[in-house]
């Protein structure tokens, strides 16, 4: 039998996230990360557990039931140990380069070998750049523009150096069919109820669960309110000039240094270099993970969207676990997909700041979530 692992709920055989797609502003302003802080928090594509260390914490535990989501971490952090900055960037694919396989070839002796020989069997995704290979569906959008208007013509809203000329150039060049067009079709509920729907397939049929369970699961699905107006807005008024989210969306590459996320900055790497062993990696599950976690262990808890894969019993029995495993005034910080996700009064243990959250959902800058929650753990 062919052997698979769940990630953020799903079955996978593979790596399914080669960035993290949640803000890092906005989790920082959700947790407050300080220098007394431990960490647990959801490995995916490692880019905010390698952000996290820019705010000193004592140690991140970096937790996912893929291992090939930890493989990615840890290639990340031997090439962060063994490698200068240029070289890094160009083995990561953001500088040009043909020397990316070599230089996995220099650090592969320090990976373990389950990790080492996963990426031997990967080099030609390495060739083409880790930090640009992933993620087709968000990424749908920015393929459908540069075919329709060309590279140079999505490029030119990136140059924009006035937040006034930035939106005199998207309505000029963007606004209207196909533009409202695709971003309906994008953000339909129907349709994004549709394609969750046979995503989860698989799942359900792997857990051995009814289609009445997946039904219901797929009627809690809602997509981020206003997105549309949300994305024009985010073009209009807002400058893009440390937007790497909408970079990567629209052109699928970072269109400079100043669209690289805080731990690809030159100015981060020695820092990173300094702290990278404060993170131990585990390939577990969050409730296992918890279960061997003693109470009152963790200050600060990142989940990604996890808790949308998860059913109603599950949800609060994991919440309930944090609540034991975090320390009084510790914080929590997840994002959802779904409607019926918010911190449940039930679990009297954890305080939901809901001011706190309106506040983010309108700096968030990625667009692609519904909502977040941010908790405080008080006892």
């Amino acid at each position: 039998m062919k052997k698979s692992y769940i990630t953020h709920g799903f079955s996978s055989n593979k790596i399914e996230y080669y960035s993290c797609w949640e803000d890092i502003q906005v989790i920082q302003n959700a947790l407050k990360i300080n220098s007394d802080d431990i960490i647990l928090s959801i490995t995916s594509a490692g880019c905010n557990i390698l952000n996290f260390l820019l705010y000193n914490p004592k140690k991140i535990f970096s937790i996912d039931y893929n291992p090939y989501q930890n493989y990615l971490l840890e290639l990340k952090i031997e090439a962060i140990k063994k490698l200068d900055y240029k070289e890094f960037l160009e083995f990561l694919g953001i500088s040009p380069s043909n020397n990316a396989v070599e230089i996995y070839r220099s650090i592969r002796s320090q990976l373990d070998n389950k990790t080492r020989l996963f990426w031997d069997s990967k080099t030609n995704t390495i060739k083409k750049g880790l930090i640009y290979v992933g993620e087709p569906d968000v990424k749908a959008l920015g393929n459908f523009l540069r075919f329709l208007k060309g590279k140079e013509t999505i490029e030119g809203l990136f140059k924009c150096k006035t937040i006034d000329e930035q939106a005199d150039y998207f309505y000029k060049k963007f606004y209207g069919f196909p533009w409202k067009l695709r971003l309906k079709l994008a953000y339909s509920k129907n349709l994004l109820r549709l394609a969750i729907c046979l995503r989860m397939l698989n799942e359900f049929h792997y857990r051995k669960k009814k289609s009445s369970e997946l039904l219901r699961y797929v009627q809690r699905v809602t997509y981020p309110k206003n997105s549309i107006n949300k994305i024009e807005s985010l073009l209009t008024k807002t400058p893009l000039i440390d937007n790497y989210f909408a970079s990567l969306i629209l052109l699928n590459r970072y269109f400079n240094e100043n669209f690289y996320p805080p731990y690809l900055k030159k100015e981060s790497f020695p820092i990173l270099k300094e702290r990278i062993n404060r993170i131990q990696i585990k390939t577990l599950s969050l409730q296992k993970t918890l279960a061997d976690l003693s109470d009152d262990s963790i200050t600060k808890f990142n989940f990604s969207n996890i808790f949308d894969w998860f059913d109603e019993k599950d949800f609060k029995q994991i919440l309930s676990e944090i609540e034991r495993v975090g320390k009084n005034g510790s914080r929590i910080f997840y994002s959802a997909t779904r409607d019926d996700r918010d911190i449940p009064e039930s679990i009297k243990g954890i305080q939901s700041e809901k001011e706190l959250v309106s506040q983010l959902m309108k700096k968030d800058r990625t667009t692609l979530y519904s909502n977040f929650q941010v908790g405080k753990i008080t006892k």
